[in-house]
């Protein structure tokens, strides 16, 4: 594994205490923006009774820091940058929150074993020399059965990797130099090519991700929960297996080992305090959900999801590939329809199907999600 030279840390410090100005404007438009892919993650693993011990690892200006306090959590918020954990504290002044910040090094961070219930890690990983060493940190600081997030990206793959440097070419003449919200917001026009340079002598910017991180969690003993993608607009590339997504921004669920049963298995301690609430919201849950999963419960069913998993496609074309008659299929849209797994889209004349939302679908199947993207991938005709 390269490591960056003690010059190079120093480097990428002042680079980012230059950019924290800037950076910081980015978070406060993120923050005002409810409706974000990255916050609707972060509300979605927050989502729960416990007050949680919460630390921001590597928090830049205090994004995730901020809502994870917004939601009445104990936050500490940790960045090797001092103007960056300036930009948190005027922050936490401006959102009406309370955030410890704690100046230091992810990959020997200065508390104590198992203080934390979770570790958040956005955006923080890909820049560091020794990411494996910081997994290893989230792991010791993490309480048993504590959570790591962490929403990253292959940043800086184009460098080394021919797939994804066509795609930066794509993206580039499609949205133009300025076409994101950081280049729009560097009031300081700081030359973004500095990163770029030292992004060089990064492991991160050599490797796949996110199956990288999920092979170095699992081998430290973590269970990895969920892992999708945050692209808004996939990227599709040619294999010899057929099409395949090329992941840029992903978000990732994993958890240190937990309590052990004697049958081996690691559960998760619940805390008596929170017993009635618990009790309270089972009773109130929405279980409107029920049709969605009787639909699926259906071996025709489920399989005509897969054959839309990521493409559209008629009800004639659905009957030649289910080898079903065309009525069948229709009965079995309909059910679709009705419980919102399934849209229609016109195309001129003829009527097209797809799926409503295909992460909630990937969601739904839980580990049959891999049955999935093999599925679409291996058919060799997929779409974005």
């Amino acid at each position: 594994m390269t490591v960056m030279s003690v010059d190079g840390k120093q480097r990428s410090i002042a680079y980012w205490d230059e950019r924290s100005k800037g950076y910081n404007l980015a978070t406060r438009l993120a923050l005002n923006n409810c409706g974000n892919a990255v916050r609707r993650n972060i509300l979605h693993f927050l989502d729960g009774d416990r007050r949680l011990r919460i630390l921001d690892a590597g928090c830049g200006a205090g994004y995730a820091a901020v809502i994870a306090a917004q939601m009445g959590h104990d936050v500490t918020a940790l960045d090797f940058s001092a103007r960056m954990l300036e930009r948190v504290e005027s922050n936490a002044g401006k959102y009406g929150v309370d955030i410890e910040t704690v100046k230091g090094d992810i990959c020997s961070m200065p508390f104590d074993d198992t203080r934390f219930d979770l570790v958040i890690s956005k955006d923080t990983l890909w820049c560091i020399d020794d990411p494996v060493t910081a997994y290893c940190e989230f792991m010791r600081v993490l309480r048993p059965g504590g959570h790591v997030l962490v929403m990253d990206g292959n940043w800086y793959l184009d460098l080394f990797d021919d797939d994804y440097r066509r795609r930066r070419e794509y993206v580039g003449m499609k949205s133009g130099k300025r076409g994101n919200m950081h280049a729009n917001t560097n009031i300081d026009n700081v030359d973004f090519d500095i990163m770029r340079d030292l992004a060089r002598d990064m492991p991160l910017s050599r490797v796949r991700r996110p199956a990288w991180d999920v092979s170095t969690l699992l081998g430290l003993g973590a269970e990895v929960g969920e892992v999708r993608s945050l692209d808004d607009d996939p990227y599709m590339t040619v294999t010899a297996d057929g099409m395949m997504e090329l992941t840029y921004r992903f978000v990732l669920f994993a958890s240190s080992p937990g309590t052990s049963s004697g049958d081996g298995v690691r559960y998760d301690v619940v805390d008596e305090a929170v017993i009635d609430r618990m009790s309270d919201r089972i009773a109130a849950m929405d279980t409107s959900c029920i049709g969605v999963f009787k639909a699926l419960s259906d071996d025709r069913r489920l399989r005509m999801c897969m054959a839309l998993h990521g493409r559209c496609m008629s009800s004639g074309q659905l009957a030649q590939v289910m080898h079903a008659s065309p009525s069948l299929i229709s009965h079995n849209l309909r059910v679709l329809r009705d419980c919102g797994l399934v849209v229609p889209k016109r195309n001129g004349k003829e009527v097209m199907y797809t799926l409503s939302d295909r992460n909630l679908f990937e969601s739904l199947l839980d580990s049959s999600g891999d049955t999935v993207n093999r599925w679409g991938k291996n058919s060799g005709d997929g779409q974005g």
